[in-house]
């Protein structure tokens, strides 16, 4: 069978009686970016089969992180009978790939289809999650994993409603994008495509909504990198000469070390920028349990005040916050290492 690998150039240096095994299920840019440096430790001693399905975000920065994954299946729908179907013919196809890799051992983010295919096969799964409000994905998962992996700041309680005991919940005292900020850059993107002026302080937009055009307007001196993939917003924003659009995949960590400001709305990009070091302000929503972590840490801002929020930010000593920000890195723990733990466990 095709000797699957992270990335073509790692050498498997382990002897074949120890190696394992592993299969990695991704089906998000956050996964990705999550699970990268893990995949690429682990494959150092042991064979890894690394699926996604064909999700055209997740393909591209697949290319830009020089990964080698196996494409397996299908995402989306328009209703609930092509979403169904579409999961279970990724499920078929991935029990098939499974019977012929044979893997000791399934990692993912909850994968809807891995755990159905894990749990069916026999397999260990190890699942990990930060999003226990997502109640689509939990209820058809975590019933079935084996371990469920997830930050310390999130109670057990959040977890154990969906079936899962909690002497099966592992927890780590970090948030997931310690992993991501951690990760290496990749010399295959610059943020230099994106045409920034470099004489100019560059604020980075992910919301969804009028403020757009009320900082646009509010701030013509600055690089407003505005990351959307909506059409209409796209075609109302070409106009503005101080806007870049960003419609593709990026390198985040290229990206980020030309922002000063970043302004989201929700997801993984926040943690990350606060993580970085980056003034981080949460705007119109509702602050998710990993944001208010982060607000408790005092490196993220929530306001419905944007304009105001933004100003007094581009005031204040961006060395403190990223003073603060390294000091919260330095004493997270790293999941690789209580992962490895754990499937030492339960395979011995």
């Amino acid at each position: 069978m095709e000797k699957f690998t992270v990335r073509q150039m790692i050498p498997n240096t382990a002897p074949e009686s120890y190696r394992l095994k592993i299969w990695f299920d991704v089906t998000t840019p956050k996964e990705l970016l999550f699970f990268e440096s893990i995949m690429e430790r682990i494959s150092i001693n042991h064979d890894v089969l690394f699926t996604t399905g064909s999700s055209p975000m997740v393909a591209e920065l697949c290319s830009i992180r020089n990964l080698c994954p196996t494409q397996v299946g299908e995402f989306g729908g328009t209703d609930r009978s092509q979403r169904l179907t579409i999961q279970v013919d990724r499920a078929a196809a991935l029990s098939s790939l499974a019977q012929k890799f044979k893997p000791d051992v399934v990692i993912s983010s909850c994968s809807i289809e891995a755990s159905r295919v894990s749990f069916g096969l026999g397999i260990p799964h190890m699942g990990f999650s930060n999003t226990p409000y997502n109640e689509s994905i939990c209820r058809r998962s975590i019933p079935l994993i084996t371990k469920l992996f997830t930050p310390s700041y999130i109670q057990v309680t959040e977890f154990t409603r969906y079936g899962i005991t909690a002497d099966n919940i592992v927890q780590y005292s970090a948030l997931d994008e310690y992993l991501i900020v951690h990760n290496r850059p990749t010399p295959l993107w610059s943020a230099k495509s994106l045409n920034l002026q470099p004489n100019k302080k560059t604020i980075v937009l992910n919301i969804h909504n009028n403020s757009i055009i009320d900082i646009i307007n509010e701030f013509p001196q600055y690089n407003i990198v505005v990351l959307t993939q909506d059409a209409n917003q796209i075609k109302s924003l070409q106009s503005f000469d101080n806007v870049i659009i960003l419609n593709q995949a990026f390198d985040s960590q290229k990206l980020f070390s030309r922002c000063d400001v970043m302004v989201g709305y929700n997801g993984a990009m926040i943690a990350e920028a606060a993580l970085r070091g980056i003034p981080t302000i949460l705007h119109d929503t509702t602050p998710t349990i990993n944001e208010r972590y982060l607000m408790e840490l005092g490196i993220l801002m929530h306001t419905d005040n944007i304009i105001k929020s933004i100003k007094h930010t581009m005031l204040s000593d961006r060395h403190i916050i990223q003073k603060k920000a390294h000091q919260i890195l330095c004493v997270m723990q790293d999941p690789y290492d209580i992962l490895m733990d754990n499937i030492r466990t339960i395979l011995d």
